[in-house]
């Protein structure tokens, strides 16, 4: 194309660079816009990520805390497992303890029985004994008595004897004599 007009460009050109530049401007302003709220943006998205940082070291730092709690309160459960264990064989050994001691004293009861039975047979017998003893003794001083009335009575006949001897005797010397 030729340039009429002695070096100046044409209108429909200039027109265009200015609705270009309009456009242009138009573009980077509204580019700087979103360049802008963008970076607000990703400074928002930042300090969240900061945060959330922040918040998954101490959600951590708490799992950590947690996990050593659950761990000694593993450990103390275990503890009491064992002592309740320990506690439940305690428990059956007295049971079983019991049950010995139960079969024991009822063995002695038992025993007990038997024995007073026994005691029963023999206070029978003592008694038995005794009255056989009261109706010896009663015999026992009857023949005493017969006795001691057997030795007078053979004590009056020696005497008569003797006193007969002495008679006899007399009457054996007076014929001599």
């Amino acid at each position: 194309m030729i340039r009429r007009g002695g070096g100046r460009a044409p209108p429909v050109i200039l027109i265009g660079l200015l609705v270009m530049l309009v456009i242009l401007g138009f573009n980077y302003w509204l580019l700087s816009s979103q360049n802008a709220d963008l970076q607000q943006e990703l400074e928002k998205l930042q300090a969240e990520v900061k945060i959330s940082a922040v918040k998954q070291d101490q959600s951590e730092k708490k799992n950590a805390a947690l996990q050593e709690t659950v761990h000694e309160m593993d450990e103390i459960a275990d503890k009491l497992k064992k002592r309740v264990q320990e506690e439940e064989d305690a428990i059956k050994n007295r049971d079983q303890d019991g049950q010995k001691k139960d079969y024991e004293i009822t063995s002695l009861k038992n025993k007990i029985v038997v024995l007073q039975e026994q005691i029963n047979t023999v206070k029978q017998q003592v008694e038995e004994q005794e009255v056989e003893l009261a109706k010896a003794k009663e015999t026992n001083t009857r023949l005493v008595t017969e006795r001691d009335a057997a030795v007078e009575a053979v004590g009056e006949k020696d005497t008569q004897i003797n006193s007969l001897k002495i008679q006899l005797e007399q009457v054996g010397e007076s014929r001599h004599d």
